[in-house]
């Protein structure tokens, strides 16, 4: 039996098993089935359910953005313009332009962003 053949047999077993509100011993009997083996099945099935969520979580996010420019007259001395951060909420993060990149990633990061 193929691997992915062995972990489909399995997360079949493992779900019924849940939904059945027996213990393992008692569905493992029903179904001739070794209760060490449904054991080590459903903690495998559980990691790996939880490692791809956290890759998930951890993929960023697309997030649209809009870039605004202003017109400046010749001659005319201006202040660097501000970075403004707008999330669909509506909360703004409004940062000067020369704000460093990486601590910004880092706070982006820290909000989950």
């Amino acid at each position: 039996m193929a691997a992915s053949e062995a972990t489909q047999r399995w997360a079949v077993h493992v779900q019924r098993w849940r939904e059945s509100g027996l213990t393992q011993a008692a569905y493992c009997q029903q179904h001739d089935l070794n209760r060490h083996t449904l054991t080590y099945w459903s903690w495998r099935l559980r990691r790996e359910a939880e490692t791809a969520r956290d890759v998930q979580e951890a993929t960023p996010a697309l997030l649209p953005i809009r870039v605004a420019m202003t017109a400046v007259s010749c001659g005319a001395l201006a202040a660097p313009p501000d970075l403004a951060l707008t999330w669909p909420s509506g909360l703004r993060l409004q940062l000067p332009v020369a704000t460093d990149a990486g601590w910004l990633a880092a706070l982006l990061r820290g909000l989950g962003c």
